[in-house]
């Protein structure tokens, strides 16, 4: 998600939507790296991010995509980077250049992150994502609420795993 320009202040979501500029990867069939290219996507004005002109993260997912005069997106949200390393089909890697180190995602998100050890924390937490998604299949009365495991990535996912909690506003 990039911004084309100042901040709109118009009220028109339509004027505000033009100032967004949104692309997805296009990927090959092949899947080899060297034959995607980024290709421009549209909000479509029935989206409920239609006409947003601020978000927290650079990334958002959709559940539907429709090519017509232009490529549209649907049922958009946000994506933090917590939600892309742990859900992505793409398995995470560690990358080092000269003074920085990088986890990526299936060569199109990447994160600054000095430690490789945090491949460690990713793995572990998509492991015991994918132990709960198994159990709840195989035993669909399994209270997941009370898994411990799934109290952690739910408090990894609302905080972006800051040690700190987001406060309530006091309500006036």
């Amino acid at each position: 998600i990039d911004r084309v320009g100042e901040t709109c202040s118009s009220e028109d979501p339509a004027d505000r939507a033009r100032s967004m500029k949104y692309q997805v990867l296009q990927r090959h069939h092949s899947k080899q790296d060297a034959m995607c290219y980024p290709k421009p996507v549209f909000m479509h004005q029935n989206s409920v991010c239609f006409g947003a002109d601020a978000y927290h993260c650079p990334y958002m997912a959709f559940f539907n995509s429709q090519q017509t005069t232009k490529f549209y997106a649907y049922d958009a949200c946000e994506v933090t980077p917590w939600s892309v390393l742990l859900f992505s089909s793409d398995t995470p890697v560690y990358d080092e250049t000269n003074s920085s180190g990088f986890v990526s995602v299936g060569g199109w998100a990447r994160f600054r992150c000095d430690s490789p050890g945090i491949l460690e924390l990713i793995h572990g937490v998509r492991a015991a994502w994918s132990r709960m998604l198994s159990t709840k299949l195989e035993h669909t009365s399994w209270d997941h609420t009370s898994s411990h495991e799934m109290s952690v990535i739910r408090h990894l996912l609302a905080d972006q795993g800051l040690p700190y909690r987001l406060s309530q506003r006091p309500q006036t």
